[in-house]
């Protein structure tokens, strides 16, 4: 087996840390706002491919992987990151093709958008590595639904994205050891079950891993209705596992790393 992303849209986090990235992407915030209708960052996420299938978009109904939703199983609901910029991007037949200059070589822009079928293949795996910046993956457990979680290491110091995740498996802490800023998920409270659970890490999980990774600082994202306002609550869980400092995150705030 192999594991290939697809797009899925990064929570509030990302917003906070666009300083990292070059300042080019920021020219296309207003764009994929408009696409995703919330934030200005796209992270990638792996799914399950088996040998030999095709992984193009089977959101395409031109492509040999498009399957009606009745006949899918989990494997194929979910593209390729490949797939999916092109289903949008492409200039013949993509959603947004009036942007297809981001895209498409032949085409003039400011720059190009340079999507990446990432394969993980061990607890993590370095994906980028660059003179300034490298960026490390691993799996993690979401359900059904695909998902990565991230570290990004720039001018010596690392920052984690757990991005969607249970919580189940040692990955997220393998990759997480000893990050500057460790940015979780806080979309179920405590005592979640069902799909929730299944889905999401309550706050006593959180702070399980923030201590076995050892991690400096601890900031949440993805706060939905089922947690705001239990912050206290949330913090009283945490503390339980972490002693570290500890921050929730509202949109376009900024998390100084030292």
């Amino acid at each position: 087996m192999r594991y290939e992303p697809n797009f899925y849209t990064a929570h509030a986090v990302l917003a906070k840390t666009t300083a990292i990235f070059p300042a080019a992407w920021k020219q296309t915030l207003p764009h994929i706002t408009e696409l995703f209708g919330r934030l200005p960052a796209i992270l990638p996420q792996y799914r399950i491919v088996s040998e030999g299938e095709y992984a193009s978009s089977p959101w395409c109904p031109d492509q040999p992987h498009f399957r009606p939703p009745a006949q899918r199983n989990d494997r194929t609901k979910f593209p390729s990151m490949v797939g999916f910029v092109h289903a949008f991007f492409n200039n013949r037949n993509g959603v947004y093709r009036y942007l297809s200059e981001l895209l498409v070589p032949q085409e003039k822009g400011s720059y190009k958008l340079q999507p990446h079928n990432v394969v993980v293949d061990a607890a993590s795996s370095a994906i980028f590595r660059g003179e300034h910046l490298s960026a490390y993956a691993a799996r993690v457990i979401h359900g059904s639904v695909p998902a990565l979680a991230w570290s990004v290491e720039i001018g010596g110091k690392s920052i984690v994205f757990s991005g969607d995740t249970n919580g189940e498996g040692a990955d997220l802490v393998h990759l997480a050891k000893d990050a500057d800023l460790f940015i979780a998920h806080n979309a179920v409270p405590e005592g979640a079950s069902g799909v929730e659970r299944q889905l999401h890490m309550p706050p006593s999980v959180i702070g399980q891993i923030a201590q076995e990774a050892h991690v400096k600082r601890l900031v949440l994202s993805h706060r939905m209705l089922r947690t705001l306002g239990k912050e206290e609550q949330s913090l009283s869980e945490i503390s339980k596992n972490f002693s570290g400092p500890v921050a929730f995150a509202n949109d376009l705030d900024c998390f100084p790393v030292q």
